[in-house]
């Protein structure tokens, strides 16, 4: 059962929203519920399942935020999920749905478009811009930004690579 709702807050440091949804009350709400109402809900937007402390993570908000794109982020790590196991629950569930354990995982207009590679390879070869378009969801580039891979810092170079890093 959720016994709150859905909210949108805006980060000051990065001015990007931040989706505060419903947590699972008594643990007792299936994880894939929660989902399915959370992409139904926020339909108009671009939702990204993420770790508070994921590198990956932060490269994907990177490329939504240099494109201006309204965001809502669930912090599966967050001390929100932490009663009833709730952010391990929804991980999992997404597991499921997805068939994908990799975090973040990236819902557009409440389809699924993939994880960090999957949200990149589609921004450098312009279905990410195309699937934005079909969904109604507003965005801007102001200069291609080559994305690819825009690894984190620690991570070390995957094949060969001429692209540049995106600083956030």
């Amino acid at each position: 059962m959720i016994n709150e709702t859905a909210s949108t807050q805006v980060d000051k440091t990065k001015q990007i929203p931040i989706l505060t949804i419903p947590f699972v009350a008594n643990g007792n709400e299936p994880a894939h519920d929660l989902i399915d109402s959370i992409l139904s809900e926020q339909e108009e937007q671009v939702i990204i399942f993420s770790l508070e402390l994921c590198e990956f993570c932060w490269s994907v908000e990177a490329l939504f935020n240099s494109m201006n794109v309204n965001c809502g982020f669930i912090h599966l790590d967050s001390v929100k999920f932490k009663d009833n196991y709730s952010g391990q629950k929804i991980r999992h569930a997404l597991m499921e749905r997805v068939s994908s354990s990799t975090i973040p995982q990236v819902f557009v207009g409440g389809e699924y478009l993939g994880g960090y590679t999957k949200t990149l390879k589609a921004y450098d070869d312009g279905r990410l811009m195309s699937l934005l378009n079909n969904k109604g969801i507003e965005y801007e580039i102001e200069s291609q930004v080559n994305s690819g891979p825009i690894p984190p810092s620690w991570s070390h170079p995957r094949g060969h690579s001429t692209h540049t890093l995106l600083n956030f």
